[in-house]
């Protein structure tokens, strides 16, 4: 079962928080939970992660997945799923957080 928690509206009767750092929260009939952030961009770039969402993915580890969809304008939009990605891609601070697109592209799966 998947439950958008993108508001805190949404996130209160998930029964979670009202802002829990990502948008849709994942349960599967075996138990695994999975915590996904979306971004998208209308090309190729960095994306940004929130004060809140790097957090959550520092705190959740592998249960926080980054679901990045490039060139969401065009008729192939691409996307990339990946995993922990506090462990896993490169950040830098700006406001929030800014990961390169060659770290997701190179640590993510298709």
């Amino acid at each position: 079962m998947v439950n958008d928690v993108s508001r805190a509206d949404l996130a209160r009767r998930a029964g979670l928080g009202d802002w829990p750092g990502f948008d849709l929260h994942s349960r599967r009939p075996d138990g695994t939970e999975r915590c996904i952030e979306v971004k998208g961009r209308a090309g190729i770039g960095e994306i940004g992660l929130t004060g809140n969402e790097w957090p959550q993915a520092c705190n959740l580890r592998d249960r926080y997945w980054l679901y990045v969809v490039f060139e969401c304008a065009s008729a192939y939009p691409r996307l990339l799923r990946a995993p922990d990605p506090f462990a896993k891609l490169l950040a830098r601070a700006k406001g929030g957080v800014v990961v390169d697109e060659p770290a997701i592209f190179e640590n993510a799966e298709a």
